[in-house]
């Protein structure tokens, strides 16, 4: 069965929703998340741009209302995470553009436990952050201080194939038995002074 909630079956609405030209209290009711969400994110505008609703909502109980959306938490879930980011938006408009009043009605509807809790999470989330670039930098200096060993490595010969060709130096007094990648020279000049060893 669909979740109870206020409808308006004559306008084929399912549930009562804010929207930018009304305002109805009984859409902050709505147990369903969708619904929900679209009204707050109507009723963040109003909140934004009307002192009346403003004032309004400090004396219908929308205030309470959201108060208890926001102790509710947020979970995983990304819906009932933007409804909740929407709540909190709503009473921090009321909070901030409402006159002394509606601020003195915000901290009677027990908003100051809520903002507490955001600021202590706050805090633990900023000390763990640090004590992790503390340990990351604590591990960077001892490794720059460990002894480091340097190992020599002798350089790879390369065997070549007995059929490759080199051009060498003619001298009959020497021997040379390292081959030459290729020919040294091919101009006429130092043509006779080279010979091709097979």
């Amino acid at each position: 069965m669909r979740e109870v909630n206020f409808s308006i079956p004559n306008v084929n609405k399912a549930s009562v929703g804010i929207t930018t030209a009304l305002y109805d209290r009984r859409a902050l009711d709505c147990t369903s998340t969708l619904p929900l969400i679209n009204s707050l994110n109507h009723l963040a505008y109003l909140t934004t741009s009307s002192a009346r609703i403003r004032d309004i909502l400090t004396v219908d109980g929308g205030i309470e209302r959201l108060v208890c959306i926001l102790k509710q938490g947020r979970s995983k879930d990304m819906m009932s995470t933007w409804k909740w980011n929407l709540a909190f938006q709503c009473v921090v408009n009321i909070g901030v553009r409402g006159t002394e009043n509606v601020r003195t009605r915000v901290v009677e509807a027990d908003m100051v436990p809520v903002i507490a809790t955001i600021l202590d999470n706050y805090i633990k989330i900023v000390e763990r952050c640090r004590e992790k670039a503390d340990e990351a930098k604590q591990k960077q200096i001892h490794d720059h201080h460990r002894p480091r060993t340097h190992e020599h490595r002798s350089a790879p010969k390369v065997a070549l194939p007995a059929s490759s060709s080199a051009y060498l130096p003619h001298d009959s007094s020497t021997t040379c038995t390292v081959a030459l990648p290729g020919p040294v020279c091919c101009c006429r000049c130092c043509f006779g002074r080279y010979r091709q060893v097979e």
